[in-house]
């Protein structure tokens, strides 16, 4: 991790998401993401990007044979306690997706909104690849993003919400021709206040899919949600994209 992700990943993502077990939604969305797969109980998934665990946890608890990677050990030691609790196995990783230590050996590999934030676009290419690698023949990958596009087109420079106590003031500035944002989040509660910054990437439908076609999978479909819904650039939050490996 560089600087930024550090301090941000192990000191301000739980202030800012502390989101404990699977929520309703959370456990929704991911039976609807196994259900449009077709992924049976007793399949493995790897899911990058994993947390604190909130998805690795609704999909093991569904009954798939989950493993979970990151690179935050404070945010895997929260998915250990949480999966503790919940009585599921889940095998906890530690590491970079850039350098994923698997390969032929997932029948899905799934991204849920934990892609983009290397500052070099051949980062976030390499990672890409590296969970292409991890899946066996006819395996699928589901990527879910921020749609670019629309936050771009709808670009809010600050917001202001509270958490469980804590007051977060969001700044953002758009960078590389309005491909990427910076964003700096100010903490504040009743001990004072905490400074982190945060990058992210903002690809549009077509340049994830470039990124994906690049690995040699093949892209199969593109939503605006998990249940299947048509993909609208203009006005689908998320990109909730579907691929699959057809040839090792």
């Amino acid at each position: 991790m560089n600087e930024w992700t550090k301090r941000y990943y192990n000191e301000a993502y739980l202030k800012r998401w502390h989101l404990g077990e699977p929520d309703e939604k959370t456990q929704k969305n991911a039976a609807s993401i196994l259900e449009l797969l077709r992924i049976k109980q007793g399949n493995s998934l790897l899911d990058i990007g994993c947390g604190q665990g909130r998805y690795s946890l609704a999909f093991a608890k569904a009954g798939v044979n989950v493993t979970g990677y990151d690179t935050s050990d404070v945010l895997l030691s929260e998915a250990k306690r949480i999966s503790a609790t919940m009585e599921l196995s889940v095998k906890w990783v530690l590491g970079d997706m850039r350098e994923i230590p698997f390969e032929n050996q997932f029948d899905v590999v799934t991204s849920m909104d934990a892609f983009g934030f290397f500052e070099k676009d051949s980062d976030n290419q390499k990672a890409v690849s590296q969970m292409a690698k991890t899946l066996r023949l006819r395996g699928q990958l589901v990527m879910v993003i921020l749609n670019g596009f629309r936050i771009l087109n709808n670009f809010q420079r600050f917001d202001r919400r509270e958490h469980n106590g804590v007051i977060i003031e969001t700044e953002r500035k758009l960078l590389s021709e309005r491909k990427a944002m910076r964003e700096k989040l100010y903490f504040k509660n009743r001990n004072g206040e905490s400074t982190y910054e945060r990058y992210q990437r903002l690809y549009n439908a077509e340049e994830l899919s470039e990124l994906v076609n690049n690995t040699g999978l093949v892209v199969k479909d593109i939503f605006s949600d998990f249940t299947g819904a048509q993909f609208d650039p203009n006005s689908s939050e998320k990109i909730v994209l579907v691929a699959e490996k057809v040839k090792m």
